[in-house]
């Protein structure tokens, strides 16, 4: 294995080991044993499992932050329709958000861990503000729309619909909270 794709290989088995188990169980040792790669090339490459999962979570960010990123590129969308290909989006609930769901285990109170996700979650908000700005500017919603709550409720009809999937057991949840919303935005459209 070459000294580049030892590295990824151990990122892209901490990302794996972040989505399935989390932060604090995840250890230096399942990383390891996922990615191949022998002790002296994870503490080569990084002091400890804090740099190690800073790695994996800013590669998760740039990754799901790009995905959007292509929706958003998409010319042949209005802003409503970008919001609404969102929405529309297939998540499996079960599985939650890939980094969202590391959200309420306790090390990520630390700043320098939570970064990655805060990065990821400001440049969503952002998003969906800009585009929801858009459907006011071109009269799609009303001129008085506050664009920062439904723009919020968008980024929280995701991440409440994964939350409530896992919560019920029940993996079309997401998709009930999803489309509700899309319905409900599209009686909310002036035109």
């Amino acid at each position: 294995m070459q000294r580049r794709s030892k590295k990824a290989a151990i990122i892209n088995a901490a990302s794996q080991l972040l989505v399935e188990v989390g932060y604090e169980s995840m250890s230096p040792a399942m990383v390891l044993a996922r990615s191949g790669a022998g002790k002296g090339s994870l503490y080569h490459f990084f002091s400890g499992k804090k740099q190690l999962a800073l790695a994996a979570l800013q590669n998760m960010a740039e990754e799901m932050k790009a995905d959007l990123q292509e929706l958003l590129d998409d010319e042949q969308l209005t802003a409503f329709g970008k919001i609404d290909q969102y929405l529309a989006r297939k998540r499996d609930g079960m599985a939650g958000c890939r980094i969202g769901r590391l959200a309420n285990e306790g090390a990520f109170l630390d700043g320098e861990l939570r970064a990655p996700m805060q990065d990821y979650f400001r440049f969503v908000l952002q998003q969906m503000q800009v585009l929801v700005g858009q459907c006011v500017e071109d009269d799609t919603f009303a001129a008085d729309t506050p664009v920062e709550h439904i723009a919020s409720l968008i980024v929280a009809s995701v991440q409440g619909g994964y939350v409530n999937s896992k919560a019920v057991a029940d993996g079309e949840q997401i998709s009930m909270a999803t489309g509700a919303l899309r319905v409900l935005l599209k009686t909310y459209c002036v035109k």
